[in-house]
């Protein structure tokens, strides 16, 4: 497992209100962009090279 697959287990038992993460463009994926939104977490995550939109303000 790579470190960019634990993001969701990770934030799933929060203690404490978390209002930012910051990573590299390896966790620059729609289910980490989804899952720290329903945790009210703002990402600060660079976007992949190859990057497309695909969603208004979301990339892909």
């Amino acid at each position: 497992m790579g470190d960019n697959e634990v993001l969701p287990i990770l934030f799933n038992p929060l203690l404490r209100k978390i209002q930012q993460v910051s990573a590299d463009g390896a966790y620059d994926k729609r289910e980490y962009y989804h899952v720290l939104k329903n945790k009210g977490i703002t990402p600060r995550i660079p976007p992949r090279s190859n990057v497309e939109s695909w969603e208004e303000g979301i990339l892909k």
